[in-house]
C-alpha cells in the first residue's frame, strides 16, 4: 500500500488534528525505514549476483605487470627456453593454460591460450580469453623432428589480446610477428571420415617462441611487444572438421 493512501486512512479515522499529525508522522517513519531496508537488501543481492567468481569471469583478466616480451627478429631454438610456455601481453603476464594444434584450411595452426580447454575438442571463445595463433607453413604436415622458423614479417598469425585502449574485451591484433616451432613428438592419427566431425587426433610435444611486434602507432595506444615461449608436452592435436587435404 502506498504511503499517501495509509496517511489518508489515518486522517479519516481520527478526529483530532494533533493525533492525525502524530500518527501520520510515525507511520511515514515506519514506511521509510521499511523502504530503506528493502532497497539495501536489493542492492546487496544485486552486487553479489553481479560480482564474478574467481575463474568464472566472462572476460579475460589482466595478469600481473610484466616487462615487454623479448623481441627477436629471426628466432631460433635458443629463443625457446626450457620450462612451461609463458610470456607477456601488452605489459601483463601471459600464462599459457591451453596449447593445441588443429588444421585450418590448407595448413596447421598452433594455438596458445590463457584459458583452459575443458575437453580435447572444446571451444575457447575468443572474447573470453587471450589467444596466440601461429599459422604453420601451408601444405606441410608436422612430424617429429620438424622445425618451423619465420623471420619478422606481417601475417601468418595474430594475437587475440585484451584491448589496451579499453582495458577490457579483446581485439584481433594483426601485426608483424616472428616464430620458431620445433616438434619433438607427433603421435597423431589421420582424420576418420566415418567418425565425428570433431575428433581428438593425438598428442604433440616440442618448443615454441612467438612474438608480436608493437610499432610506434601501436605503442601510442597501449600495445607492447607481446608473445610467449617455452616447452610443451603432450598437448592436444585435434580435427575440428574435415581437413581440406582429406579427399
Amino acid at each position: 500500500m502506498k504511503l499517501s493512501v495509509l496517511v489518508t486512512l489515518v486522517i479519516a479515522l481520527t478526529g483530532c488534528n494533533t493525533i492525525k499529525e502524530k500518527l501520520a508522522e510515525k507511520l511515514a517513519e515506519k514506511v521509510e525505514e521499511k523502504v530503506a531496508q528493502v532497497a539495501s537488501s536489493a542492492s546487496i543481492t544485486s552486487a553479489e549476483t553481479a560480482a564474478p567468481k574467481a575463474g568464472a569471469a566472462s572476460l579475460p583478466l589482466l595478469g600481473a605487470e610484466a616487462p615487454p616480451f623479448k623481441l627477436v627478429e629471426k628466432p631460433a631454438a635458443s629463443d625457446a627456453p626450457s620450462g612451461k610456455v609463458q610470456g607477456s601481453a601488452n605489459g601483463h603476464a601471459f600464462d599459457a593454460r591451453a596449447i593445441y594444434f588443429e588444421p585450418y584450411q590448407d595448413h596447421w595452426q598452433l594455438k596458445i591460450a590463457d584459458a583452459e580447454l575443458k575437453t580435447p575438442t572444446g571451444l575457447i571463445h575468443q572474447f573470453n580469453a587471450q589467444t596466440i595463433t601461429v599459422d604453420l607453413p601451408k601444405n606441410v604436415q608436422p612430424s617429429a623432428g620438424k622445425k618451423f622458423a619465420k623471420a619478422m614479417k606481417y601475417g601468418d598469425g595474430f594475437f587475440q589480446i585484451i584491448d589496451p585502449r579499453h582495458g577490457k574485451g579483446t581485439t584481433s591484433w594483426n601485426t608483424d610477428n616472428a616464430y620458431y616451432v620445433e616438434i619433438t613428438k607427433w603421435d597423431v592419427k589421420p582424420f576418420d571420415p566415418k567418425g565425428h566431425v570433431f575428433q581428438e587426433a593425438g598428442k604433440a610435444s616440442g618448443k615454441v617462441y612467438v612474438v608480436h611486434k608493437a610499432h610506434s602507432f601501436n605503442v601510442e595506444v597501449g600495445f607492447r611487444d607481446s608473445g610467449a615461449a617455452g616447452e610443451f608436452k603432450d598437448v592436444v592435436v585435434r580435427y575440428m572438421g574435415k581437413p581440406k587435404w582429406v579427399k
